[in-house]
């Protein structure tokens, strides 16, 4: 049987092609067509490589492998490529003159200005014409090349269908690749025996990564997990492949299912596919401990891999809602994968167990925080408590806590029920600045004025703690710490806030903090204007009533441009203008009966339209008691009967 040996037919089509076009060429030119085999001539692309352009070679690729036959890889792929456009004239070589068919030969400059052809398939074409055990050293190594080039090319953004199926192919081509080179050892085993490197190309873990990664990248961790199971029957076949999965083959394997799951996340109904990526990852790190605990040190989990499926538990977590059962486990055993990763760590610390490239196997603030955020979620009895713990045998372990720590463990005490939650939030933001000299964000800040909210209602002195850190955070945004500085999120917590609270002046404190939000230039949202309307719907100072229907008029004016009718129903509603009505009620002035009900008859006239979102706004019960009222206070017995 005639050997092919595509790197010799690439360096003969090299050597070749300077003779071609000079006029004694037919000779040569003709021995170059009768060398190359059949199993070249065809050049048809299979579907799965319809759609894929394969890069050029990298300069990481060029500088593995320069030469082929003593010519540079890059100058023989591109005469792979005008031998693949020869191909086309050959029936026109057989056919008419030797002379006049030449004429019609692209050359190479010819072949650059034309689009870039699938060289890297062509080529995959010819390696897979040629039998199981005809390829040499150097094919292989141009195979490694093409593979290290492809899976570079795969992205990690999967979104549109297109860029979803080229990269699906690549991983395809990569991994069929890759059996090719172990079949092609394979091959040398049976024929020779003992293998040695120098005559023949082992496949090494590398590649086996290499494909691992493209379907990572994919999102197909079945298919990465397949080739893992495939490493390790080879090692087990075979005492001359020794392929046995190690830490990284692992690792990248969970990454792929984490992959999956972030694809899942914004899609509610896919709460069992995002449960089910975390279970498998999940068994992957479990392997892996089993494997260590067995007397493996190459299967030792690292804490980025510890890192990662606790915070794939943590979302989870976040997919139930708060106190059901499935949040309150997946918490729980985040928690569990923490104390295994300590006990490592701390194992590791004593013995020397060590990581080679990351040290010890220690966990970091952001696995921390995983943890913290999951028993947030979860609502379980206690979750602010054992979030706490988590913070403080972090600090124990000498971690640095960053901003995201602290941001998880106020929202922990926000959405706590503690009596205490305002004071311990506050106490975490003065130990972030002052122990620890992390540096404050406005979202920290929004906390901590969302728990003094929270008892605003029964707390005297809510609004003043309230007030006090608006005015921290624009010390902070005026001493050029901008990312601490208020935002719209930080006034509506505290417009929101003083909606609720009962105490005196709250009205004038709210539209102060309404007009200082505007002078700082932070553009108010609907949500600015619904706050503020309540607070002034409470309070009984001179204008509040005006100002309230004043805010309301703006409100409305800027709903159609600002929200979507599905939020609009949840702003413009019933409770808003009766608000409103409220305050006319409360009003002392002398013509508030006659302004509220004519805001009645504007509520029923925009409960007519057509718009579903305000269709709703139809007057109710309160409405009318509240126009009821406005007339009583003022002692109009005719108004009221009308």
């Amino acid at each position: 049987m005639h050997k092919l040996n595509l790197s010799s037919t690439i360096a003969v089509l090299v050597a070749s092609t300077s003779q071609l076009f000079c006029s004694t060429a037919s000779s040569s030119f003709l021995s170059l067509l009768l060398f190359l085999p059949s199993g070249t001539s065809a050049f048809v692309s299979k579907p799965a490589l319809s759609r894929w352009h394969s890069p050029r070679l990298t300069p990481t690729t060029a500088k593995k492998i320069t030469r082929i036959n003593d010519q540079p890889i890059s100058y023989c792929m591109s005469q792979l490529q005008l031998q693949r456009q020869q191909q086309h004239h050959r029936q026109k070589i057989r056919s008419c003159s030797l002379s006049s068919t030449l004429q019609d030969i692209p050359t190479e400059t010819e072949i650059v200005e034309e689009e870039e052809d699938d060289v890297f398939g062509d080529y995959v074409q010819m390696i897979d014409s040629t039998p199981i055990g005809e390829l040499s050293v150097e094919d292989v190594t141009i195979i490694d090349a093409i593979m290290m080039d492809i899976s570079s090319s795969i992205t990690a953004n999967n979104d549109d269908d297109d860029t979803h199926d080229m990269n699906h192919e690549a991983a395809e081509l990569v991994e069929r690749l890759l059996w090719r080179i172990v079949d092609e050892y394979k091959a040398a085993l049976e024929k020779n025996g003992n293998a040695e490197e120098e005559e023949f190309f082992p496949p090494t873990i590398e590649m086996f990564h290499m494909a691992i990664t493209s379907w990572a990248k994919c999102g197909a961790a079945e298919n990465a997990e397949s080739i893992i199971q495939r490493m390790q029957e080879l090692h087990d076949e075979s005492d001359n492949i020794d392929l046995s999965p190690n830490t990284e083959s692992f690792a990248i394997c969970i990454n792929a299912w984490a992959t999956r799951q972030r694809s899942f996340h914004a899609n509610a109904e896919k709460k069992d596919e995002i449960i089910n990526a975390a279970k498998r990852a999940d068994d992957t790190l479990s392997c892996m401990l089993d494997l260590h605990n067995a007397g493996h040190p190459d299967a030792l989990p690292k804490a980025a891999t510890f890192g990662t499926v606790i915070e794939m538990w943590s979302s989870v977590a976040s997919t139930y809602r708060e106190g059901e059962g499935g949040a309150i486990d997946a918490a729980k055993h985040a928690h569990e994968l923490l104390q295994t990763l300590m006990d490592l760590y701390l194992d590791g610390s004593e013995n020397d167990n060590r990581d080679d490239k990351n040290g010890p196997i220690s966990p970091d603030a952001a696995t921390f925080c995983a943890v913290i955020r999951a028993l947030t979620n979860s609502g379980m009895d206690g979750a602010v408590d054992r979030a706490e713990a988590v913070f403080d045998k972090m600090i124990d372990a000498n971690i640095q806590p960053d901003a995201s720590i602290f941001r998880s463990l106020i929202d922990a005490w926000t959405k706590s029920n503690e009596v205490d939650a305002p004071e311990r939030a506050e106490d975490l933001l003065r130990r972030m600045k002052e122990d620890f000299g992390v540096d404050v964000t406005s979202a920290v800040y929004n906390g901590v004025i969302q728990a003094w909210g929270n008892v605003a209602e029964n707390n005297q002195g809510a609004s003043e703690r309230i007030l006090s850190l608006l005015d921290d955070m624009d010390d902070l945004y005026l001493n050029d710490e901008e990312e601490a500085g208020p935002d719209v999120t930080s006034f509506n917590c505290a417009l929101k806030a003083l909606s609720y609270s009962k105490e005196k002046g709250v009205d004038r404190q709210a539209y102060d903090t309404f007009q200082r939000m505007e002078d700082m230039n932070i553009a108010p949202n609907a949500a600015s204007y619904v706050y503020l309307i309540k607070s002034l719907a409470r309070g009984r100072s001179r204008g509040a009533a005006e100002r309230a229907e004043d805010m309301l008029k703006s409100a409305l004016g800027m709903f159609p441009d600002s929200l979507s009718s599905e939020e609009k129903e949840g702003y413009i509603t019933v409770e808003l203008f009766n608000h409103v009505l409220t305050a006319w009620a409360k009003s002392s002035g002398e013509n508030s009966p006659q302004k509220a009900e004519m805001l009645l008859a504007f509520m029923d006239e925009l409960s007519s339209k057509e718009d579903d979102s305000i269709r709703s706004l139809k007057p109710n019960v309160r409405s009318f008691t509240a126009v009821l009222d406005a007339w009583t206070q003022h002692g109009e017995w005719e108004g009221v009967n009308h």
